[in-house]
């Protein structure tokens, strides 16, 4: 890529484009309607590339609910997510919570509404926001809540027996 290069989609062409490499550009996308359209690429605004290599416009994923909507710090929880606009593919990932070190999970895309994914450990308890992303970058923006807590453990049982016929009544510390 030489200095000025830049990519059109459509023919709408990239609100920014940044030279990585002699082999590699860095295209901002332009909003566009709904669709496939054709990137190229060019470096002086007149002869562009004509490879088909298409991108994909597509309504942006929205999360409605979440079952459980509560599970242990350790993680693991497997949670489904029901919402709209889930795109199967490789940058289909949800995260819990907000902050940098919230690393992104994988999802397994089970509907366009219906998605799957298991919860990361956490250091504290409390709430956090689900969020869904089809590219690993842009995320919905829903404020659905997912609760941390704590494992809960029990250490005496009182009484720690009873008749077969149940109905005892027993305190759990």
């Amino acid at each position: 890529m030489m200095p000025g290069s830049t990519c059109r989609f459509g023919a709408l062409t990239a609100t920014a484009a940044t030279k990585v490499s002699d082999s590699e550009l860095l295209c901002a996308s332009p909003a566009q309607p709904i669709g496939r359209y054709p990137v190229e690429v060019t470096a002086n605004m007149q002869d562009f590339t004509y490879n088909g290599v298409e991108f994909e416009y597509t309504v942006p994923p929205v999360v409605m609910r979440i079952e459980p909507v509560l599970g242990p710090l350790e993680g693991g929880t497997l949670v489904q997510v029901h919402g709209d606009g889930f795109v199967r593919g490789e940058g289909l990932v949800c995260r819990f919570g907000n902050l940098a070190e919230d690393i992104p999970v994988p999802a397994v895309w089970l509907t366009d509404a219906l998605l799957e994914c298991r919860s990361r450990s956490r250091g504290t308890s409390g709430n956090v926001t689900l969020e869904v992303s089809i590219n690993n970058q842009e995320f919905s923006s829903n404020g659905v809540l997912f609760e941390y807590r704590t494992t809960p453990a029990v250490g005496v049982v009182r009484p720690a027996q009873g008749p077969v016929g149940g109905g005892t009544l027993i305190e759990v510390q």
